[in-house]
């Protein structure tokens, strides 16, 4: 999946979710990527209803799940999810997952926020 879809799609349900009152049950949302009129892929974005603890802070997992599918999926085989982990109180990313599977190509990769000490981390 193109890692600049990413860049339109994940902060549209971020900001849905600011916001949205957060007590309310997400719906996920579906988005279908077309080349001409193929359909090439589709990508489901949700926020989980469960609360997760990252360093000691509750948090909201805010999450896209893409694939390509029909006649792209032969041709190259994807399966992409990025998530990321929001304080609830601060609604700042504590955490960000890339689980990457492109044809042969894999990747996982952890990104860890430090506000406290101004670091990031990065686990691949």
């Amino acid at each position: 999946m193109n890692k600049y879809l990413l860049l339109i799609i994940f902060p549209t349900i971020l900001f849905s979710f600011i916001s949205d009152n957060h007590k309310k049950p997400q719906v996920p949302i579906p988005y279908r990527v077309h080349y001409g009129f193929i359909n090439a892929g589709e990508a489901l974005m949700q926020v989980d209803d469960k609360l997760y603890m990252i360093n000691n802070k509750v948090c909201h997992k805010a999450s896209v799940v893409g694939s390509t599918t029909g006649p792209f999926d032969m041709a190259m085989r994807i399966r992409d999810s990025w998530a990321t982990y929001l304080d609830t109180i601060n609604r700042i990313p504590l955490r960000a997952v890339r689980d990457i599977a492109e044809n042969k190509y894999r990747l996982r990769e952890y990104t860890n926020y430090d506000y406290k000490n101004n670091q990031v981390t990065v686990e691949r």
